[in-house]
């Protein structure tokens, strides 16, 4: 696949850990302007505090949170920077989930259409927030909600936005990809979703 530009645009790249088994959330953000090494290193260091502060408390304790690379998207080979603030332990001491078992976390613009919509696969659960065998109880999936909902000021104090990046449109590649703010967080349901993918020897 060829390379496709994402201009003034940056992802975050949020590794962990549990059972020896790493994952990743990916988050992409805007920097109206362009973006230099200053501000791609500020990016990482803020979103891997965010992490630390606000979403790490999320994890059981045998997850542990490693790191956060940002990297720009703009050109082919562009600007990285690694963060290892906030990392550490998780602070919910309880067994964890299997890691394809997540919570759905949806990213809203303003704007109406498939495209303008973004996802977040949270895993892994803690024992402590499950509300049955196939649910969380709410008070967990509103606490991730409003942890994303805290980062977008957090990122705009830096000149960065958050947003969902789109790189298709009708099930065809976009010359260069498009962004839409985020301009809300919200849990979908209390349903544990699954993402085969972080299935153990996947």
């Amino acid at each position: 696949m060829g390379f496709q530009s994402a201009p003034e645009c940056a992802e975050a790249v949020i590794r962990f850990t549990v059972n020896s088994q790493i994952w990743k959330n990916v988050l992409n953000f805007r920097h109206t302007g362009g973006y230099g090494t200053e501000q791609i290193a500020d990016l990482a260091t803020v979103v891997s505090t965010w992490v630390g502060a606000q979403m790490k408390v999320q994890l059981p304790s045998s997850a542990v949170y490693l790191d956060t690379l940002v990297r720009g998207l703009e050109f082919e080979n562009d600007i990285t920077y690694l963060s290892t603030a906030g990392t550490g332990v998780g602070g919910n001491n309880s067994a964890a989930q299997p890691l394809n078992c997540a919570i759905c976390i949806t990213h809203r613009s303003a704007l109406t259409g498939r495209s303008a919509r973004g996802r977040t696969y949270w895993a892994p659960i803690p024992e402590s927030a499950l509300g049955s065998v196939v649910t969380v109880i709410d008070a967990y999936a509103v606490a991730l909600a409003d942890g994303f909902n805290a980062l977008r000021p957090i990122v705009e104090a830096e000149g960065w936005r958050f947003v969902i990046l789109s790189r298709y449109a009708n099930k065809a590649k976009r010359l260069e990809a498009v962004t839409f703010d985020v301009i809300s967080s919200v849990r979908r349901d209390t349903l544990i979703d699954s993402q085969r993918g972080r299935l153990a020897n996947n």
